[in-house]
């Protein structure tokens, strides 16, 4: 008898563990509310989602807005930038595409999101972001053919070292500048034997101004101008998200 009892109550504790591991797998979050509701489904690298809203306090459009900024289907940096590593890369230079999808990325941007701070705080960086990247990319581009626009900018004074060595009228200060950096590339550089090789075959080439000059301008000014990269915390822009609902129910994504 006792031997029975005690097959079940194991029997008993695995039900019992299987159903809170399906709990945790499916979690719902809820608050209470009367008055009209609607739906909205968004997906996560983790879960799928079903929120309930309230459809008089936010819009289906503002809440598509919203999960916008924080999965940026669009992506709101410029896919058209300034970096060129090649000669051949310099025909992509093209300072009216560049402003073109500046244009309609602003313009996504600029949407009406859901009207709590968080939200809005988040659309002024992030418009914030993609403007600093614009002026940053239109003037290194501007610098190919009017290196003076260097000198008149709110990166100058940060970035002096660089844009000093690419407006001056000595090309022997550009060249020191370009081996300085060159070397400085080389200490950071998986494999230094491949920079100082393209450092060498360039420096020979009738176009060895020219190669100074986008090295200086692609490794040196624009990576001193645009500093380290800030991150984002996903948790605290999904708990965020979260409260714009009445409820969330969320059901874990498979992951192979």
């Amino acid at each position: 008898m006792k031997k029975k009892l005690s097959i079940l109550a194991l029997v008993l504790f695995y039900m019992f563990c299987v159903n809170k591991s399906k709990d945790s797998d499916n979690k719902k979050v809820s608050i209470k509310h009367t008055g009209p509701v609607a739906i909205f489904k968004w997906g996560t690298e983790s879960s799928e989602n079903v929120g309930v809203y309230d459809p008089q306090k936010y819009s289906v459009q503002e809440i598509k807005n919203t999960y916008a900024l924080w999965f940026p289907y669009f992506g709101y940096h410029l896919e058209t930038d300034a970096y060129f590593e090649s000669i051949e890369d310099l025909e992509n230079l093209n300072i009216k595409k560049l402003t073109r999808e500046y244009t309609v990325k602003k313009a996504l941007l600029n949407r009406k999101v859901v009207p709590l701070p968080y939200w809005e705080k988040l659309k002024t960086k992030r418009l914030k972001e993609l403007n600093d990247e614009y002026e940053l990319y239109k003037i290194t581009m501007m610098a190919y053919s009017d290196p003076s626009v260097l000198l008149h900018n709110k990166y100058s004074s940060k970035c002096s070292e660089y844009s000093k060595a690419l407006t001056s009228k000595n090309n022997g200060v550009l060249l020191n500048a370009w081996i300085t950096l060159t070397e400085m590339r080389k200490n950071d550089a998986v494999s230094p034997e491949k920079i100082m090789e393209d450092y060498t075959k360039a420096y020979h080439s009738k176009y060895r101004l020219l190669h100074a000059r986008m090295d200086l301008l692609t490794y040196g000014w624009l990576d001193c101008a645009e500093g380290p990269q800030p991150t984002s915390d996903d948790s605290v822009i999904e708990r965020e998200f979260d409260t714009i609902f009445i409820s969330v129910e969320k059901k874990s994504a498979n992951v192979n």
